[in-house]
């Protein structure tokens, strides 16, 4: 469901963010440090609490902090077509 929400908010021009993105998201696997931990004496500088703090201010601000390739200009409101093509496998572009 929150797929199919997405994709038609991709299609009229409400939401940057392809579909695809939260399919990939879906997938990230989780990393489990025990081993650098212990062996490396390895411990985290950011809690994870503090990231996904940091990381919704981000979007809710339009930032990402001081990388000036992901801090683009903002998107300004464009109803109608997507500006790139889709990139699911055996997707055609109806534009053709």
């Amino acid at each position: 469901m929150l797929a199919a929400a997405a994709f038609a908010g991709r299609r009229i021009g409400l939401l940057p963010l392809h579909p695809s993105w939260l399919k990939l998201a879906d997938r990230a696997c989780l990393v489990r440090a025990e081993r650098a931990r212990r062996e490396l004496d390895w411990r985290p500088v950011h809690s994870a609490v503090d990231v996904a703090t940091e990381l919704a201010a981000g979007l809710r601000e339009h930032t990402s902090g001081g990388s000036p390739p992901l801090n683009p200009d903002p998107m300004r409101f464009r109803p109608g077509r997507p500006t790139h093509q889709d990139q699911r496998p055996g997707h055609r572009d109806e534009r053709r």
